[in-house]
């Protein structure tokens, strides 16, 4: 009656029918005539590349091919709002991001609405067109994903969406160029001056680890530029990730692409850019 579709966590298909009888099942309830459901079955298989498994049974099915049998019999009767409830969460890392894409090409190819809960901060930003924040049952900010990404409203969304660092300060003033002069532990940094910021308002600046720049002892950096010390380093293959020490009270997480590389302990130079140093 809805017209709603839904895609489960755990697929939930029938494990006594066959595919062809588990995406046939929205249609049969709906009273549809024999010839138009298998019409409308064979059209929902084809759209997921599922042609020939129809008499195979879901424990014959790998977990990829059961969750695009799911998508089927949620599709087969062209509902108005499909809402899909963490799908991917039972897949393996390669096939999430595989299936990640399927979704967004089928609810293209459909011009379906689709509702996709997700705690997966990739899913969010790689399926929506706007992408809603949610925080213990409230709505934190509503966007799409470059605004929650670039232009988050509140820490919760800073520290939600990516990885983030976050320095506290005090506005201290604005200097000619009309960056704002932030005071903080050890020393001043300077962000992007906006309308929001009064001398003396206490802030939060977040930076994202992979928009800072880690250089060695004796390089220069210009402004926004601090000594640090690395407490810790881990290699993540097609990047490091670094924990560098600047004070007794502030560690920055920085994320370089690896082709300069320091050791445990080693002394270093971290810039912050200042057009990536944002106020919260």
């Amino acid at each position: 009656k809805r017209q709603l579709g839904m895609v489960f966590q755990n697929f939930a298909l029938f494990p006594h029918m066959t595919v062809y009888e588990n995406v046939e099942f929205p249609l049969m309830i709906r009273n549809l005539p024999k010839e138009k459901r298998r019409e409308m079955v064979m059209e929902a298989l084809q759209l997921i590349r599922m042609e020939g498994y129809e008499k195979h049974y879901p424990r014959q099915l790998s977990g990829g091919q059961q969750q695009r049998v799911g998508l089927a019999r949620a599709l087969v009767y062209r509902p108005k709002v499909l809402l899909l409830d963490e799908p991917l969460s039972n897949l393996d890392a390669k096939l999430r991001e595989e299936m990640r894409f399927e979704i967004k090409d089928l609810q293209t190819r459909l011009d379906i609405t689709a509702i996709y809960v997700t705690h997966d901060q990739e899913e969010a930003l790689a399926l929506s067109d706007r992408v809603a924040i949610m925080n213990e049952g409230r709505i934190e900010q509503v966007g799409t994903p470059e605004e929650i990404y670039e232009k988050p409203q509140s820490k919760f969304v800073a520290d939600f969406i990516g990885l983030s660092n976050f320095i506290e300060g005090v506005v201290a003033g604005f200097d000619d160029l009309g960056r704002a002069v932030i005071a903080r532990e050890g020393g001043q940094l300077l962000i992007p001056a906006s309308e929001d910021l009064v001398r003396g308002q206490r802030i939060l600046v977040f930076v994202r680890p992979n928009e800072i720049q880690l250089l060695s002892q004796n390089q220069g950096g210009g402004e926004n530029t601090f000594d640090g010390v690395v407490e810790k380093m881990t290699y993540l293959g097609d990047k490091m990730d670094y924990r560098v020490r600047l004070s007794e009270a502030l560690e920055l997480r920085v994320q370089t692409d690896g082709t300069l590389r320091f050791e445990r302990g080693e002394r270093v130079r971290v810039h912050l850019p200042i057009e990536r140093c944002r106020a919260i």
